[in-house]
């Protein structure tokens, strides 16, 4: 028995230093509030979709819906989608480096489990985003690391995001005050008993 009391090992990291990695991505190509991604993947040829996302069999899972995408970077108009009472709102900025964006009215704040994906020329990446608190404007940077087949990098083609409900859901804020109130309670009980 003693041969299997050792520490659980976790799951290889698809971005791992010791995985091959044909696409040349790193888990910071892509940041959501200031953090690097969990992990990444790819590159993958074609274009994305639920279906194709899923499909793929990752240890991530395959439980994902599609929530937005940006087709158009850079411009006025930006994608759009629900998920769990929450409307949101998508936008990334154009070029090979930017900025993106996701805002959200509704049942918020929440914690979600993200997959962003940067297409560009005919592949795309994906980034893993695990349990990331959502307040309702949130959003990072990205970074095209892989090329357009003449060895250049290629410009953003699309964001798009693959969200499911995370494990770590955030109370409301009434539920918060709730246990704090009842927490409170049993410490006036024990300092009583203690008297």
């Amino acid at each position: 028995m003693a041969l299997f009391a050792g520490a659980a090992q976790a799951v290889p990291t698809y971005c791992s230093p010791n995985l091959s990695n044909g696409g040349g991505l790193a888990v910071s190509n892509m940041t959501y509030n200031g953090a690097n991604a969990d992990d990444c993947y790819g590159t993958v040829a074609g274009v994305d979709s639920q279906s194709t996302i899923n499909a793929l069999n990752l240890n991530w899972g395959t439980d994902w819906a599609f929530l937005a995408k940006d087709d158009n970077p850079g411009n006025a108009l930006n994608g759009t989608g629900s998920f769990t009472g929450i409307d949101f709102t998508l936008s990334a900025s154009a070029g090979k480096t930017g900025n993106w964006s996701l805002t959200g009215t509704g049942n918020v704040p929440t914690t979600l489990d993200l997959i962003g994906v940067l297409k560009g020329s005919n592949r795309y990446a994906l980034y893993l985003f695990d349990d990331v608190a959502f307040d309702g404007n949130d959003g990072g940077t990205w970074e095209m690391t892989f090329g357009n087949g003449k060895k250049q990098l290629a410009d953003l083609s699309h964001l798009s995001l693959y969200v499911r409900q995370g494990n770590n859901v955030v109370p409301e804020p009434a539920t918060a005050l709730l246990l704090g109130a009842g927490l409170i309670g049993l410490l006036g009980v024990s300092r009583r008993k203690k008297a």
